[in-house]
């Protein structure tokens, strides 16, 4: 096959299946609540930098909210209305197909 000799086009299904994967168990994934305001916890940095701790793997926002957690839960949502949106225009594409080939 010669999706196995092309380095960039793995990398790119290997990104796309990572974010899937992640938008799938969001749930799973999501080390805290993504929209409830921790004002004490603010501006944590990631857990590889100074101050850093695991409770909050890529720190939080600046109303203390886990970064973790809005980026899991917002891939969710966009490859939900991403689904919904190509559903769409499959049907209507389908349709407007089927109705131009029989006439």
């Amino acid at each position: 096959m010669r999706l196995r000799r092309d380095l960039p086009a793995l990398l790119g299904l290997a990104i796309i299946a990572l974010t899937v994967v992640a938008a799938a168990l969001a749930p799973v994934l999501s080390p805290g609540d993504p929209v409830k305001n921790r004002l004490l916890e603010r501006l944590t940095p990631p857990m590889w930098a100074t101050g850093g701790s695991p409770q909050h793997p890529l720190g939080t926002d600046t109303l203390g909210r886990d970064v973790l957690s809005r980026l899991v839960q917002g891939a969710q949502i966009s490859m939900l209305v991403g689904g919904l949106a190509n559903g769409l225009a499959m049907l209507v594409g389908l349709t407007v197909g089927l109705v131009a080939g029989y006439s």
